[in-house]
């Protein structure tokens, strides 16, 4: 039983000094780590991107239940702010939607080792949330990001593509834009936003 057990500690130590010797042999040194952490952590110029949103805007929405239809048209507020050192923007939006009040925030981030924009919605419509993933086109001034949410109307899963437009310091617009079961795309929202003066 002793005999065992000693095998068993044995070889557990073993194990234990192999991942260790492992780790320590293809993990680069001290400096090197901490580099590395730091260029991750280090907001740079897609956060600038982000860093636009900040402030207090007042927003005009348009929504087209399905394609073709007349959109139903309300207005709201958005208070947009940086957070964490400069490396989210948090939004949150107020107003009215279909005769209901309405809240959302969405949580935008470039990730440094991704080199992507994500961005992440919720609101008082649902329990779930809404995530998406895209990149800047070249212009440093159109954000495309591609996602997928559930609609609690059909059942099914959506896929959506968001597209965010800077026309200026005080102006940008939102489309997103919904994928029917064909494969074909039709606009079903709209949000334009003008910085309250």
């Amino acid at each position: 039983m002793k005999s065992r057990k000693l095998m068993v500690t044995l070889a557990t130590s073993f194990i234990l000094f192999s991942a260790s010797y492992n780790w320590t042999q293809q993990s680069p040194d001290e400096k090197t780590m901490m580099e590395n952490w730091m260029k991750y952590a280090t907001p740079g110029k897609p956060h600038q991107f982000l860093a636009m949103q900040e402030g207090e805007w007042e927003v005009v929405v348009k929504m087209w239940m399905r394609p073709g239809a007349s959109p139903n048209e309300s207005k709201g507020m958005a208070h947009g702010k940086m957070i964490l050192g400069g490396r989210y923007l948090q939004m949150q939006h107020h107003g009215m939607m279909m005769g209901m009040h309405f809240e959302g925030i969405t949580i935008g981030a470039y990730d440094n080792h991704l080199m992507t924009f994500i961005s992440i919605w919720i609101d008082n419509m649902g329990t779930g949330f809404f995530q998406s993933m895209g990149s800047l086109d070249n212009t440093g001034k159109i954000l495309t990001e591609i996602g997928e949410m559930f609609d609690p109307m059909t059942g099914n899963n959506l896929k959506m593509r968001t597209v965010t437009t800077y026309s200026s310091n005080e102006k940008f617009i939102k489309v997103m834009y919904h994928t029917m079961p064909d494969g074909k795309e039709f606009k079903s929202m709209e949000m334009v936003y003008t910085r309250k003066r």
